[in-house]
């Protein structure tokens, strides 16, 4: 009974994500550099195709926001044929490295400055569940094929991605960073650490260089201290085991 209603907890944390953030999170968010909504849905039809490439997600970065509430004849036309595959942006980002940034700047851009428009209304909601869905399996990954384990490490980076770069609106109309993310993302590293080997190590140690500044500036209101300090203790724990390299 306990576990169905964490179960249950956890899955309104992943639909709610706009939920009062922990205090002193109320930064303004680094704008997601995407240029015009062509060039978004551009990636996205890309990305469809299979034709991600280190180019395209280096140029994604260097565009720069334009707010709009409406879409173009063209996006009318290409949105309702390839919306339900949005969702496609969560696996392409965990599986491949040079687009996980991109992927969490475009969820960035798609929930706030299209979400007035239909095609993009539910877009955050849908793919903050897929992401869901993604954590529900970590267990299962990590006792699989190297290729399901790989699944996992991408999926751990991809979460401190979408940390860093994906921010909502609260009710007091504060932009806020999602805020039960560290504690899925500690989540994801301790189970990556109960199997060490150097791969796992390196993600782990990939992940806490890339994220633990901004944890660390609000640990307390995350409630990840704990986690936070197992993890390290984890590590320490670990550096004479044999499938680590000296």
């Amino acid at each position: 009974m306990a576990s169905n209603e964490n179960n249950q907890s956890s899955h309104q944390q992943w639909r709610n994500t706009s939920m009062p953030g922990p205090a002193g999170d109320n930064k303004n968010p680094r704008p997601p550099k995407i240029e015009t909504e062509s060039r978004v849905l551009n990636i996205i039809k890309n990305n469809e195709q299979g034709k991600v490439t280190k180019s395209l997600s280096a140029n994604a970065k260097e565009f720069v926001p334009q707010t709009q509430s409406t879409l173009s004849a063209s996006a009318q036309e290409f949105v309702p044929k390839n919306g339900p595959y949005y969702g496609n942006d969560v696996s392409q980002s965990i599986q491949d490295p040079n687009f996980r940034y991109t992927g969490a700047r475009i969820c960035q851009y798609l929930s706030t400055n299209l979400k007035n428009t239909h095609q993009f209304t539910d877009f955050h909601k849908m793919f903050m569940e897929r992401c869901r869905k993604e954590f529900d399996n970590c267990n299962n990954l990590l006792t699989d094929s190297e290729f399901t384990q790989e699944r996992l490490r991408g999926l751990t980076m991809f979460m401190a991605e979408l940390f860093l770069n994906v921010q909502v609106r609260s009710p007091d109309d504060t932009w806020q960073r999602i805020h039960f993310l560290p504690d899925k993302m500690m989540d994801l590293v301790l189970c990556l650490l109960s199997k060490p080997d150097d791969l796992n190590i390196k993600c782990v140690c990939q992940l806490l260089k890339l994220s633990s500044g901004a944890i660390l500036d609000n640990i307390s209101a995350y409630n990840v201290k704990d986690k936070f300090e197992k993890v390290f203790t984890t590590l320490q724990s670990v550096k004479g085991d044999s499938d680590i390299s000296k």
